[in-house]
């Protein structure tokens, strides 16, 4: 909890330039953007991806944890019905033929940060799921997502752990974290799946889930993968998704947002990687709505990228949602 505060207090000071021509405590670079997405909130509770029509589980966590590191009650964000994101998690959760491991991941992390039992979910264990997703190489096993997944997953094992010491998440989470350096490219990055060419987005996920794994193979993978993002930071303090890309290499808000808490994960210096150049970047795209763009050429209201965005201008990567329950919990006392 006291690293929470702590993270929140050098956000504030890295924004202070952007923010001096205000004069009370506002913030609306969140909460205009926290506003928008509730306004987007599904009939069933949850939230999609903002493009395609249906609700997803896997953006409806991300949401969750989004409004939880602004300090946003859940079951107070319900629908003309009644029903709350959680409604249609559980919902899900019990009737879903198969949960793959990148989703279960993000669905346990969103239940840690309300402090809830994802060990206990509408009668599931989700923790369960995930172990048992783990193969004998260590890698969380997701067909659709990939390394993607199995970086979520040890992201979500920690969560798990919280203050414990449950030697079974533990070997888990060192076991994962073995596969996690056997899995990264020669350039220190991590693609999306095995075999494909690195990105900013899985590897900023895969440095939040090796930070909280104190081996010499977790550090020596750290310091590649740091090494990799270093030689793609744009001269505006961004990142592109990836670097080369058929697509552009432009800065966009999702991949910045991903990166910047890969740094604040591993205590990195805000002055070497231009952390302010940084937030301006991010905030120079958000639109009148409240909603941020994804980059210059695409300004336009971004959902993927709003829920982003908050826990970066939050600096809260996704490896605190203990923190943030915790801390949840002393402001209620």
């Amino acid at each position: 909890m006291q690293r929470l505060l702590i993270l929140i207090l050098l956000f504030s000071l890295a924004l202070t330039p952007v923010a001096l021509a205000q004069d009370d405590d506002s913030r609306p670079e969140i909460d205009d953007a926290v506003a928008w997405v509730i306004d987007n909130q599904l009939p069933d509770g949850g939230w999609g991806d903002g493009f395609s029509e249906g609700t997803s589980p896997g953006y409806t966590a991300d949401t969750i944890f989004a409004l939880v590191s602004a300090g946003y009650t859940i079951d107070t964000i319900e629908t003309d019905d009644g029903l709350d994101p959680l409604d249609y998690l559980a919902d899900y959760v019990s009737s879903a033929e198969g949960l793959t491991a990148g989703v279960t991941a993000k669905i346990i992390t969103a239940l840690v940060a309300l402090g809830a039992d994802p060990a206990d979910f509408n009668g599931v264990d989700l923790v369960e799921v995930l172990l048992n997703a783990q193969d004998e190489s260590g890698v969380y096993q997701d067909d659709l997502s990939g390394t993607f997944g199995h970086c979520l997953s040890m992201i979500a094992i920690h969560n798990a752990l919280g203050e414990s010491e449950d030697a079974v998440l533990l070997d888990s989470l060192t076991s994962a974290a073995e596969a996690a350096a056997d899995l990264q490219n020669e350039d220190g990055g991590w693609g999306f799946a095995l075999g494909v060419t690195s990105d900013t987005n899985t590897t900023a996920l895969c440095i939040q889930g090796l930070a909280e794994v104190e081996d010499e193979i977790a550090t020596g993978a750290l310091e590649r993968a740091l090494t990799y993002l270093a030689a793609i930071q744009n001269e505006d303090g961004g990142w592109p998704y990836q670097n080369p890309s058929d697509y552009g290499t432009d800065s966009d808000t999702s991949s910045t947002s991903l990166v910047y808490l890969a740094l604040i994960s591993v205590n990195a210096d805000p002055d070497e990687w231009h952390a302010e150049a940084s937030l301006e970047f991010i905030l120079g795209l958000q639109n009148e709505s409240g909603s941020y763009g994804l980059s210059d050429a695409f300004p336009y209201d971004n959902f993927i990228s709003t829920i982003a965005v908050v826990p970066a201008l939050m600096g809260t990567p996704y490896t605190d949602a203990y923190q943030l329950a915790m801390l949840e919990t002393a402001e209620s006392e």
